[in-house]
């Protein structure tokens, strides 16, 4: 019996540090923090904040679609470093500048933005957040943003 529960908390520690430490905040929390954090051009600072979440995909929607296959660009990331770092790069004379919407909803495993008023050229909005729950760990999939070109 022992060795079994001995068994059982050595899977569970080898697991934590495989796979983060949970990251036990509210999704609309969570939301909130990188809204601040992209607006402010500080994404980067959010590894110290939520160092558990690990890699995600990012969706960069361009606002003048054209039908094909240049209306998204996907890619995916180990941290919020890699991804100020990608956003940064992709800057020409600092635009399209980071700008962020207040928080329409979180639900159903996304959360939104708010667009009524539209947008506005020059700017990259953060759109939504799609995460999955995980035993009351926040797990994000994918950070979805839209190029206002």
């Amino acid at each position: 019996m022992r060795l079994s529960i001995a068994g059982c908390a050595l899977a569970l520690a080898v697991s934590a540090h495989a796979y983060g430490a949970c990251v036990d905040v509210s999704r609309a929390q969570f939301a909130h923090d990188l809204a601040a954090a992209h607006a402010a051009d500080k994404l980067a600072t959010l590894d110290r904040k939520y160092s558990g979440l690990g890699g995600f995909q990012v969706y960069l929607e361009h606002s003048i679609g054209s039908d094909g296959e240049d209306d998204f660009l996907v890619f995916s990331v180990a941290s919020f470093r890699e991804l100020a770092d990608r956003l940064q790069a992709r800057r020409v004379e600092q635009r399209p500048w980071p700008q962020s919407r207040p928080l329409r909803q979180c639900g159903n495993g996304i959360c939104s933005y708010q667009f009524l008023d539209g947008i506005q050229h020059g700017y990259l909005y953060l759109k939504e957040v799609r995460y999955n729950d995980y035993v009351g760990c926040l797990d994000v999939e994918a950070i979805w943003f839209l190029d206002g070109d």
